[in-house]
């Protein structure tokens, strides 16, 4: 039944049908408000060019001649020298008869023109002048040019709205056909979700009694059973024999034991420690990336839940700690990356589950809105979602619902209870295809305007292998930011996931060591300032 939902909601593409319904029936006003706007359009454009056609007497092919004539120079000063040659002929037929020199000298001038002109309109127009109307070759004064065209914009206008009528014709028929499907979708819906709550009730009842009947039957059915009755040693009078132990062979034996355990813990620790990356000094050795910063370990979690009780209920101003400077340090490398072209926009990921990259990308984020940028943190991991529980905030709407319900994104941000400048889009309900949100053109758009608005964009993903996440979104960034646990990340799972990133052509800022438990320098650096120097 849940796989029967899952590919309803993939099919239709929506999380909650009524909410589909509704977006469908906007999109038919806004489609029949766009035809009836089209319409109207159309009948101006169509009237104008009736009125332009009647006034000129031509029509749109030899609107299109005259047009392209009369941007031709050298036709036009051919033009212009056969009508002065025809003006002369005129005035000068009123003095000389047909036969005098001076007429048959303009008669000849004439007619050397008349074919100079002929070829000039057959190279401007590629056609043979003999199938070109008189019409269209006749000399054009600015005000007809003018008309013509408008004429030929006006054509083009129609055919432009014609075009988008059928369009939205199309659209239409679209929209009323997944409209007529939509009551049936949402009968189905409802009659699965149903059945899920019936087949979820049943279970849960069906596991009780099976807890009561294993109950029941531990407390009636004897937890061992008296196979032999135990024999005890006596000599051949009926006395017990005393037993003492052997110390020399004991010890021998534990010490042997103890000796071949010793060694085999030490030899299966040291090819554990091979396996995994150990210091910041072996991952910036191993791979040919820079290493931006180095995370110390702390050893308890931070939730922004108790920084706030913690802020309400005391007034004092702590200094920053190791684990905040850390950040604080990275953020200014990944500044300092490109200074022509600052970095305004990154993905943060890791090669598996438990780097703690949703850690990196939460107070990444806080120590850059801290440092003065105004920041957007979008978790854009639609997989296992976590920003919302470090930051305490809602997540009933999110990345999911801007992408898939058309959720304005000023609604779905929120602001930071804590700190002025972090604004976070969490990752909203789980969605069925998260790599079809994240692949989608809304998702792009989404991710420009974040840079638009903000001074940096941060993008929390889903780890790398077997996930084309952070690939697909990191080509709408500047980049992907790596996060490495330090005695967690696997070499062979890293060296994958950067065979992945490279055939897949991402562009790489660098990596971030991750729980660090070496005493660093931004330790001593802060015992020194407000704790103590430790000696």
């Amino acid at each position: 039944m849940r796989q029967e939902l899952q590919q309803l909601q993939q099919e239709y593409l929506f999380i909650n049908p009524e909410i589909k319904s509704q977006e469908i029936a906007a999109e038919k006003n806004q489609i029949q408000s766009q035809k009836l706007e089209n319409k109207i359009l159309l009948d101006q454009q169509r009237s104008l060019y009736t009125m332009l056609q009647s006034q000129l007497g031509i029509n749109p092919e030899e609107a299109l001649i005259a047009s392209a004539l009369s941007q031709s120079p050298r036709y036009q000063s051919l033009l212009n020298e056969l009508q002065k040659v025809e003006t002369t002929i005129a005035l000068e037929s009123a003095r000389f008869k047909d036969k005098a020199p001076q007429m048959q000298a303009l008669y000849q001038q004439r007619e050397k023109l008349l074919p100079l002109l002929d070829r000039e309109a057959e190279k401007v127009i590629g056609r043979d002048i003999e199938e070109v109307s008189k019409k269209a070759l006749a000399f054009q004064d600015s005000v007809r040019l003018e008309l013509i065209h408008k004429m030929i914009l006006a054509a083009n206008q129609i055919e432009v709205m014609e075009v988008r009528g059928k369009v939205l014709d199309e659209a239409e028929a679209k929209l009323n056909e997944y409209a007529e499907k939509m009551p049936e979708v949402v009968r189905r819906y409802t009659e699965i979700q149903q059945e899920l709550e019936i087949s979820n009730k049943t279970i849960k009842e069906l596991l009780e009694k099976q807890k009561i009947l294993q109950i029941e039957a531990a407390e009636t059915k004897l937890p061992w059973e008296l196979i032999a009755p135990p024999e005890l040693l006596k000599t051949q009078n009926g006395e017990l024999v005393t037993v003492s132990p052997n110390m020399l062979l004991n010890l021998f034996l534990g010490g042997l034991t103890g000796l071949v355990l010793g060694i085999l813990l030490a030899q299966l620790g040291e090819r554990f420690k091979q396996d995994v990356f150990e210091t910041p000094k072996e991952v910036k050795k191993s791979i040919g990336l820079p290493l931006l910063g180095v995370i110390p370990v702390h050893e308890q979690r931070i939730w922004m839940n108790d920084e706030l009780k913690e802020k309400k209920s005391s007034s004092l101003v702590l200094y920053p700690s190791a684990f905040q400077e850390a950040f604080r340090t990275l953020n200014a490398n990944i500044r300092l990356l490109n200074i022509e072209n600052p970095i305004n926009s990154f993905v943060i990921s890791s090669a598996l589950p438990g780097d703690g990259k949703s850690t990196v990308a939460g107070h990444l984020a806080r120590a850059a809105a801290a440092m003065g940028q105004r920041v957007l943190l979008i978790d854009a991991d639609l997989r296992c979602p976590q920003i919302h529980n470090m930051m305490g905030l809602s997540n009933q709407q999110g990345l999911s619902s801007v992408i898939i319900d058309g959720t304005p994104i000023e609604a779905a941000i929120q602001r930071s209870p804590v700190d002025e400048n972090l604004f976070v889009l969490t990752s909203g309900p789980i969605p069925p295809d998260p790599t079809k949100i994240l692949s989608s053109s809304q998702m792009q758009q989404l991710i420009q305007e974040g840079v638009s608005t903000f001074d940096l964009a941060i993008c929390d993903t889903a780890p790398l292998l077997g996930r084309a996440d952070a690939n697909l979104l990191a080509a709408y960034t500047n980049g992907l930011l790596l996060v490495v646990g330090l005695g967690k990340t696997e070499r062979e799972a890293l060296g994958l996931a950067l065979d992945d990133l490279s055939m897949a052509g991402v562009p790489m800022l660098g990596i971030v060591g991750n729980g660090d438990r070496a005493d660093s320098y931004y330790q001593r650096y802060y015992d020194y300032e407000g704790v103590g120097i430790r000696e």
